[in-house]
């Protein structure tokens, strides 16, 4: 259920490669894995279905390569979310979620 949401930028070149979200569902934390084109800043947010901002996970700059970001969702009530990816070249959004027990 990691599927591509949108993927929002001028011409198809959005400079990140998505690998994975897991564990999908998520209870506890969760990672997301990706890969950049070339030294990039970006942001990681997460959104509740309704579109509402969760969370701020990431916001900086990451250098070429593979890169996993690892955030605690233990606290979230449980639920489909989004999880955006924001650079300077587009926006892609990916959605995941959250079960307890």
């Amino acid at each position: 259920m990691n599927d591509l949401v949108s993927n929002l930028d001028d011409d198809g070149d959005f400079g990140v490669t998505f690998h994975a979200v897991y564990p999908n569902p998520a209870s506890e934390n969760l990672t997301v894995s990706f890969s950049l084109a070339k030294m990039t800043s970006m942001s990681l947010n997460l959104y509740d279905l309704l579109g509402r901002p969760v969370s701020s996970i990431f916001s900086g700059r990451l250098p070429e390569g593979e890169h996993s970001i690892t955030t605690n969702v233990a606290g979230m009530i449980e639920g489909v979310y989004f999880y955006q990816i924001v650079t300077d070249r587009g926006t892609s959004m990916y959605k995941f979620r959250i079960l307890h027990g």
